[in-house]
């Protein structure tokens, strides 16, 4: 298990080498529920389409929106199923190569900052490319944007703004215990 430095200590994370993503929520009518619910951790925001398209024009404006871009790929790619069928694992490796060239390589025109020493762990990865070649450098984006971003992002006025947008009608009641104990994810 790990601990999320930003949410509450009841919420723990499940351990990043499970793979099993929660399915992106179906697109809704925003709700106070749903927006307030993208404060608590990054994870649940990325839970949501709309808040990752809410996330992504934020990060437009600070000229980021690759390191989401980054991460959605590698969401995607994970969803590749690549077993025995040639088709799909050609599928998969030349998604991989794609996602390899447009963010990780030397000069990539969508190039996310990794450190020196995920890029060489990517690099090895390469050698035998799977679903899970970009974990690491995944999960350092998922972390910088958690410590960096997505705090200017809920504490700016664009949040702020929706947050109001949607709560003109609901009155603001304390969470309870459950809501409060809600489990967020490190990737």
């Amino acid at each position: 298990m790990v601990f999320c430095f930003f949410c509450r200590p009841s919420q723990i994370h499940p351990d990043p080498s499970d793979h099993s993503d929660p399915p992106l929520l179906p697109p809704q009518p925003l709700t106070f529920e749903t927006v307030n619910g993208w404060s608590v951790c990054l994870s649940h925001l990325l839970a949501t389409e709309a808040g990752q398209d809410e996330f992504e024009k934020f990060l437009q404006g600070e000229h980021s929106e690759d390191n989401l871009r980054f991460w959605k790929d590698v969401q995607e790619l994970k969803k590749v199923q690549a077993e025995d069928d040639k088709k799909d694992v050609m599928k998969m490796d030349q998604k991989v190569s794609i996602i390899f060239d447009d963010y990780i390589a030397h000069g990539a025109k969508k190039e996310v900052s990794l450190r020196a020493n995920t890029v060489a762990i990517v690099m090895e990865n390469m050698k035998n490319p799977n679903k899970e070649v970009f974990d690491v450098a995944q999960q350092e984006i998922f972390d910088l944007m958690s410590r960096d971003s997505y705090l200017r992002y809920i504490s700016g006025p664009s949040y702020q703004k929706l947050l109001d947008s949607v709560s003109a009608s609901v009155p603001l009641l304390p969470a309870t215990a459950e809501q409060q104990d809600v489990k967020c994810k490190t990737n």
